[in-house]
């Protein structure tokens, strides 16, 4: 039976660059459900009876990706990603990490270090000015896991920004328009 329900939870599972995640069917705002919760909720059930289930670091991949700003949406959210991803470091021997890396933009090394029990919980952050990068061309992200054991995980966001003063009007079929009034007028 067991084995049976796992295959159903591998069969429904969707598959994205992101990782694996399940979705709810339909909302069930009684049990406060949602796609998180539940993959979270899912991901710890497979841990416990079938922890080395090839389809579970992606499941992890995504619950990571589902945070913004460093947090779930919401607490009951956050308690069962918390909850599933403990059980997760702790099945995958995530805790025993001892492995060194390397970080290159365009053949440029811009981190490197060592990832081991003392600073398992640190995290590196690099920027990466957009004038450093080329434009018009492919620029290339190198994430290196040199030797030892555990797992590198990392994540990369593109943040651009343009000055609103250099952007000119454009309408593509819906417009806002600002009108005053004064008040007294009818």
């Amino acid at each position: 039976a067991q084995q049976s329900l796992i295959a159903d939870l591998n069969d429904a599972a969707n598959l994205t660059a992101a990782g694996a995640h399940w979705e709810n069917i339909e909302q069930d705002w009684n049990n406060l459900s949602s796609d998180i919760s539940g993959t979270a909720i899912a991901l710890s059930a497979m841990l416990r009876v079938e922890p080395d289930n090839q389809i579970l670091p992606n499941v992890v991949r995504w619950l990571m990706v589902a945070r913004t700003a460093g947090h779930w949406p919401t607490t009951y959210e956050t308690a069962w990603s918390i909850h599933a991803l403990a059980d997760w470091m702790v099945a995958s021997g995530e805790l025993n990490a001892n492995y060194d890396y390397l970080f290159q933009n365009n053949l440029v090394t811009l981190a490197e270090g060592e990832f081991n029990q003392t600073n398992l919980d640190e995290t590196v952050n690099v920027s990466i000015p957009l004038n450093t990068l080329v434009p018009e061309e492919v620029n290339f992200l190198d994430f290196q896991y040199l030797n030892g054991n555990g797992n590198l995980y990392y994540t990369a966001y593109l943040d651009s920004f343009i000055d609103a003063s250099t952007v000119s009007a454009t309408s593509r079929g819906i417009t806002v328009q600002r009108t005053y009034y004064d008040a007294t007028c009818i």
